[in-house]
């Protein structure tokens, strides 16, 4: 239906005169006649008729009346909300994120929700398999996650973070002071791990490599988890960025494991290449100013943003 046409015909009814709504919707006396004429075509009934100098709805008329005003009213319901959103005064922003995430992640939500604290924010705290199945179904529009082997063909990925992994365990140890550990060092001690599906879990099988783990193991959903275990007296895989974040952790023992060098890479995550909301945008944009992020400055806007337009 054309938005004219409508417009026209609701300055008409209005009015009660072609001439003054012609005047109200600045064109000419011929042009609004032409204008009803053309909607009573495409609809195929007559919507006034003449009664002397006045003019009156038809039944058809009157109809057409009562969904002209509810449609014009949802157009500008509609051009409301779209300027409300372009100015960040509303809206909605869903994030997945690996639970390492939840030491970096705290401080860029709290900025944007100080700078934008009508736009809605939830942030979904899952292992690293679990934040792409998440950002692949739709359910979060950014992901953030780490060592991805796998990667699915429908995601885009953009490097943010890079971390080392670290053993940890409490001041009174066994192991503490006794040099660079290995693997196999650690078969007669209880070693609390993440569950299959983490990045962590991944780097510790690596650097474990064909040496069994532990017979005394404990698997955790949460690197809080882990480091409460360590704080009660076994042994832990963490990323290193976890310890100079939680105050808990500081009085922990980082131990010397050989061969344990290789860096923990972090990236975002989005569904096809596609291009985020506004939200997402501005969101990416903050994250790259702070320092635990200082790999997204490609995420900064611009002719190379990796998620612009073609």
């Amino acid at each position: 239906m054309n938005m004219t046409l409508l417009t026209t015909f609701l300055a008409v009814v209005e009015t009660g005169s072609f001439t003054q709504a012609a005047r109200d919707t600045f064109v000419t006396q011929p042009a609004v006649s032409q204008h009803i004429r053309a909607l009573e075509e495409k609809l195929g009934v007559k919507l006034f008729v003449r009664h002397g100098q006045r003019i009156h709805l038809t039944a058809e008329g009157e109809e057409l009346w009562r969904h002209t005003k509810a449609i014009l009213k949802t157009v500008e319901e509609a051009e409301f909300a779209l300027k409300e959103l372009s100015a960040l005064k509303r809206g909605r922003l869903r994030i997945g994120a690996t639970t390492y995430m939840a030491y970096l992640l705290p401080p860029v939500v709290m900025e944007f929700k100080r700078r934008h604290p009508l736009v809605q924010i939830s942030v979904c705290f899952q292992n690293s398999a679990e934040v792409l199945r998440l950002v692949e179904s739709g359910a979060v529009e950014l992901g953030f996650a780490g060592g991805i082997t796998n990667r699915p063909a429908s995601l885009g990925a953009v490097p943010i973070h890079v971390e080392r992994l670290a053993l940890i365990a409490p001041p009174d140890h066994p192991l503490v002071g006794c040099g660079e550990v290995r693997p196999e060092d650690l078969r007669d001690h209880i070693l609390a791990v993440r569950e299959e599906g983490t990045y962590t879990r991944r780097c510790v099988a690596e650097w474990f490599g064909s040496v069994p783990l532990p017979d005394s193991l404990i698997e955790v959903g949460r690197i809080e988890a882990a480091i409460q275990l360590a704080m009660n007296g076994c042994l832990t895989f963490v990323p290193e960025g976890t310890i100079k974040v939680a105050p808990q952790s500081r009085r922990l023992v980082r131990l010397p494991a050989l061969g344990l060098t290789s860096d923990m890479e972090y990236s975002l995550y989005l569904y096809g290449g596609t291009i985020p909301s506004l939200a997402a945008r501005v969101f990416l944009e903050l994250l790259s100013e702070f320092k635990d992020f200082s790999k997204a400055k490609s995420l900064k806007q611009g002719p190379s943003h990796p998620f612009s337009a073609p």
